[in-house]
């Protein structure tokens, strides 16, 4: 056999010949072996060598200074796991075993060498078999030690179940959980069981039921614990061997007692301002309705008719920002608008409100469905208002059919909104586009556009073209509809 390898083979002879120990070396460089080798023949230098590594030991049964005795007591103390072999030509088959017995892996007679390479070979190859099941035995301690410190300190109990048995294994955490010991629960195999919440006991048996059929375990339920307090835990399971009709299995119940409290909490709050949100709507409606009553009442008093348009137009904006709250307290997020939904509504009103003043009114809606902040939204309803109003009031002095109004909404860039609302009537005087607004209502558009930081311009273009453009300001576009 070849023993040619890049790491010589590190041999210790406990030796006081010379010539001996050369022998043994050129049996073994003759099989192929390349040594690296030390010779030592009292307690003190073995002592000494013992203090290196070595792969194989080989040592005379008798020396002056020395016996072979000693050198296994101090071999088997200071470098147990490296193999010895005795090698004599004078001791005795009876003393060869009790040295053996004493720690020696084998005995070879020095009048027949050749059995020193096999013995040397099958020794190196049970030492290393001996040092991986070593290695194999040490991870299979730490990955217990690991895996028994991860039990004992998860926050998490952790446990194993048999469906006919019971609780079989319950981590020390279930002691700081629920106040039961690892024991009472085991003995007692229905306590668990028994201290389930009466509501929720039905769906935890139906789980158990189904996970013993294949299906999945993995529910939260509320259990009492030893001091009578009720907590929520979080309970899944795993199998992990099935024999007949018994399912053995590992689980996972985390408290999550705390969680449940502060999801509670916040429900709680969020209802307590669902119900303030109502009563704010409830006044902010009433009081928008005494206003508008108070306009209405008014103009019974007024003999003009521009004066009573005045409190009429007053009247109408007061609505216009009446529908946003409708919308807001009637949509899933009160926070948002989705205002190509509220124009639909402001102009089926606008169309009902001013229908025996006009021929049918067709007001058209296209564009993207943006969301707006109530900030956003309440500007855009009014100015949206204005615009359709002047449209309607002045677009068609002669109350034709087909009177047409078309709104667009739709984002521009990324950073920019634009509505548009376009009529094809007479159309705004050219001296009027760049000209300063005169009139309550272009004072109330373009002041309304500053408040969002956004501008208002004009254009004829077979009647007249308001285009309103604002920055987004956490605009949400929900939907981008076909043109």
């Amino acid at each position: 056999m070849n023993h040619q390898v890049s790491s010589p083979l590190r041999v210790l002879f406990i030796e006081d010949s010379e010539d001996d120990v050369l022998l043994e070396v050129a049996e073994l460089e003759k099989a192929g072996f390349h040594l690296s080798y030390m010779c030592v023949d009292n307690q003190t230098t073995l002592e000494d060598a013992l203090e290196k590594e070595w792969d194989i030991i080989l040592s005379d049964y008798n020396m002056p200074k020395f016996s072979g005795t000693e050198a296994l007591h101090a071999i088997r103390k200071l470098s147990p796991d490296v193999p010895v072999i005795l090698i004599s030509g004078v001791i005795s088959e009876i003393d060869a075993v009790e040295i053996m017995k004493a720690g020696a892996q084998d005995y070879v007679n020095k009048r027949h060498m050749a059995r020193l390479t096999p013995v040397v070979e099958r020794e190196l190859k049970e030492a290393r078999i001996r040092k991986q099941h070593d290695q194999a035995r040490k991870h299979l301690v730490e990955s217990e030690r690991q895996y028994r410190m991860l039990v004992e300190y998860s926050p998490d109990i952790i446990y194993r179940f048999s469906n006919i048995h019971g609780g079989v294994y319950y981590s020390p955490r279930v002691t700081e959980v629920l106040g039961y010991s690892p024991e009472m629960l085991k003995n007692n195999n229905m306590l668990w069981h028994d201290s389930i919440h009466s509501d929720d006991l039905p769906r935890v048996d139906a789980a158990i039921k189904q996970f013993c059929n294949g299906g999945r375990y993995d529910l939260e339920y509320r259990i009492r614990g030893a001091n009578g307090d009720w907590l929520w835990l979080h309970d899944r399971c795993f199998a992990i061997h099935r024999t007949g009709d018994e399912v053995l299995s590992d689980g996972l119940a985390t408290d999550i007692t705390e969680r449940k409290e502060a999801e509670q909490r916040t429900l709680n709050a969020l209802h307590e301002k669902e119900a303030l949100l109502r009563e704010l709507h409830h006044r902010v409606m009433n009081n928008m309705q005494i206003i508008s009553s108070m306009l209405s009442l008014q103009s019974r008093y007024l003999h003009t008719n521009d004066a009573q348009q005045i409190l009429s137009d007053s009247r109408q904006r007061i609505r216009a920002m009446a529908l946003v709250h409708e919308r807001m307290y009637t949509t899933a997020n009160p926070s948002k608008i989705n205002f190509i939904e509220y124009m639909r509504y402001l102009a089926e009103h606008l169309a009902r409100l001013h229908h025996s003043l006009h021929a049918p009114l067709d007001i058209r809606i296209s564009g993207d469905k943006l969301e707006f902040s109530v900030d956003q939204a309440l500007p855009c309803a009014l100015i949206v208002n204005e615009l359709i109003t002047n449209s309607i009031k002045h677009a068609y002095p002669n109350r034709q059919e087909n009177n047409l109004i078309e709104l667009t909404i739709d984002n521009i860039d990324d950073n920019t909104n634009r509505i548009i609302v376009r009529d094809h009537g007479i159309g705004i005087p050219a001296a009027a586009i760049n000209a300063e607004p005169e009139t309550m209502g272009m004072l109330i558009i373009h002041a309304l556009a500053k408040q969002i930081d956004g501008s208002v311009t004009f254009e004829i273009d077979d009647g007249t073209v308001a285009i309103l453009q604002f920055p987004h300001q956490d605009t949400i576009l929900t939907e981008r509809l076909p043109g």
